[in-house]
C-alpha cells in the first residue's frame, strides 16, 4: 500500500487547496490514501474546503509537544511513523503540480528525494551520484519517498532522538531537512530528478517550466503566491519581484480552481489577516 502525506495549517491552506487541485488533474488514476498532519491551527472549515477538492483526505491531529509551537517544522518527519505501508510519499503544500510524478513510484531504495543544490540544468551524472559519494549529497525534503524496510519504529526513533538532541543543544540548530539528511547520508538512498521538486531558487533567471519538463514547482522561501500586501508576510516586492512570472502560474491555477469549485482559496486567508492587522 502507498500513502501520500502533507502538513498544513490555516496560513498554508490556499497553497494546499491549489496544490491538490493541480495534483488531481495529473493523477486521476491514483487511488492512494492521502493524510494531512495538523495541529490545532487547521480549522474545521479549512478541512471541509480541502475535502471539497479531495474527498477522501485523512486528517491526523498531532498533539505531541515535539511537533508543536516553535518545533512545528519537525512535522515532516511524521511520515516515517507509518509502518503499515509499503511506501510513503511526502509532498509539501507550497507547491504546484504541472505533470505526473509516477516515476516516484518506481523508487526501490528506502529513501529518495531531490538534491537541494541550485543547478538549473542538472546533467544526468549529477542525479546519479555513486554510493561512495552519497555523504556529499544534500536532499531537499519538500518531496520525498520512504519505503520498507526504512518504515519501522527504529528509524522513526532515530529521527525523534535527533530532535531531542537538537532541542537540548545550546548552539546547534537542525531543521527537519537537516535531521533527515544526517540520518540517511550513509544509507543507500536514491536521488530523484529535480523536475519532481523544482525549487523556486532555480528560477532566478526565469525559464519556462513546461518547456523544461518540470513536474512540481516548489515555492520555497518567505514569499508564497498567496501572500498579499498587508498580510504580515512577504509579498512579491523588492528582490522577490523576479518571481512574478512563476507566481503567475500559481494564480492561473487558482483561477481554474475558482471556476471548478466556485470559491476563492485565498478568501479565508485574506479575511483572517485583515482582522489580525486591523
Amino acid at each position: 500500500m502507498i500513502l501520500l502525506t502533507s502538513v498544513c495549517n490555516d496560513r498554508y491552506l490556499p497553497g494546499l487547496l491549489v496544490f491538490l487541485h493541480s495534483f488531481k488533474k495529473h493523477h486521476s488514476a491514483w487511488k492512494h490514501p492521502f493524510k494531512i498532519y495538523h495541529r490545532d491551527d487547521l480549522s474545521e472549515q479549512s478541512m471541509q474546503q480541502l475535502r471539497t477538492v479531495y474527498p477522501d483526505l485523512i486528517f491526523e491531529l498531532i498533539t505531541d509537544p515535539k511537533f508543536c509551537k516553535k518545533d512545528a517544522h519537525y512535522m515532516c518527519l511524521l511520515p516515517f511513523k507509518e509502518y503499515n505501508y509499503d511506501q510513503v510519499i511526502f509532498l509539501d503544500c507550497d507547491m504546484l503540480c504541472l505533470g505526473p510524478i509516477d516515476d516516484i513510484l518506481n523508487v526501490k531504495t528506502g529513501f529518495a528525494a531531490c538534491l537541494d543544490y541550485e543547478i538549473k540544468y542538472p546533467k544526468k551524472m549529477i542525479h546519479s551520484v555513486p554510493y561512495p559519494l552519497r555523504p556529499l549529497s544534500y536532499f531537499n525534503t519538500g518531496v520525498f519517498s520512504v519505503r520498507q524496510p526504512l518504515l519501522n519504529e527504529q528509524t522513526y526513533q532515530r529521527l525523534v532522538n535527533k530532535i531531542d538532541l537538537n532541542v537540548q543543544a545550546k548552539h546547534k540548530k537542525l531543521w527537519d531537512q537537516d535531521i533527515i539528511n544526517e540520518c540517511f547520508k550513509f544509507e543507500r538512498t536514491s536521488i530523484l530528478p529535480y523536475t519532481l521538486n523544482a525549487r523556486k531558487n532555480l528560477f532566478k533567471t526565469y525559464f519556462n517550466p513546461h518547456e523544461n519538463n518540470v513536474k512540481i514547482i516548489h515555492y520555497t522561501g518567505g514569499a508564497k503566491p498567496w501572500y498579499v500586501p498587508g498580510c504580515g508576510f512577504l509579498p512579491l516586492e523588492g528582490k522577490y519581484a523576479r518571481y512574478q512570472p512563476l507566481h503567475k502560474l500559481w494564480h492561473l491555477e487558482r483561477q481554474e480552481f475558482i471556476e471548478q469549485y466556485h470559491f476563492d482559496p485565498m478568501t479565508d486567508f485574506i479575511s483572517l489577516y485583515q482582522k489580525v492587522t486591523g
